[in-house]
């Protein structure tokens, strides 16, 4: 038998075992992705014995956040938004200035890559001492 005909009877094979890996990895990932929501409505719900303490986490975490990080937390998100507003001005005037000196700076920009061009370009002597007379 010739390995190339073996290649050719293996092919449908080979399809077929992997349209069924696709097939069973689809069916196990809506497996868990019920399972996990069927879990958390069961939490939310109270059928479970951990919706109990669920609940009573959550009001602990809510009753230490409000009495020792809230405050905390506020001036924090206030400084922030006034560090935002003062750089967003400071952009606003730096825009400004770039756009009234842009001439300033394209005439810089070209000086610098003439120098860098010059030092690429090869001049011969004789024009040098022609173009000096």
């Amino acid at each position: 038998m010739n390995p190339l005909t073996l290649l050719h009877i293996l092919e449908p094979i080979t399809t077929a075992a992997a349209r069924l890996y696709v097939v069973a990895g689809e069916v196990f990932t809506i497996a868990v992705i019920l399972h996990g929501l069927k879990l958390l409505a069961g939490l939310i719900e109270g059928t479970y014995k951990a919706a109990i303490h669920t609940y009573t986490a959550g009001k602990l975490v809510g009753e230490y956040y409000r009495a020792y990080i809230h405050d905390y937390l506020k001036e924090a998100v206030r400084a922030v938004i006034a560090v935002t507003v003062i750089l967003m001005q400071f952009a606003a005037l730096g825009a400004q200035v770039v756009w009234r000196d842009r001439m300033d700076y394209l005439r810089t920009v070209n000086q610098w890559r003439e120098n860098i061009g010059s030092a690429f370009s090869y001049q011969s002597p004789t024009t040098i001492t022609l173009l000096k007379v």
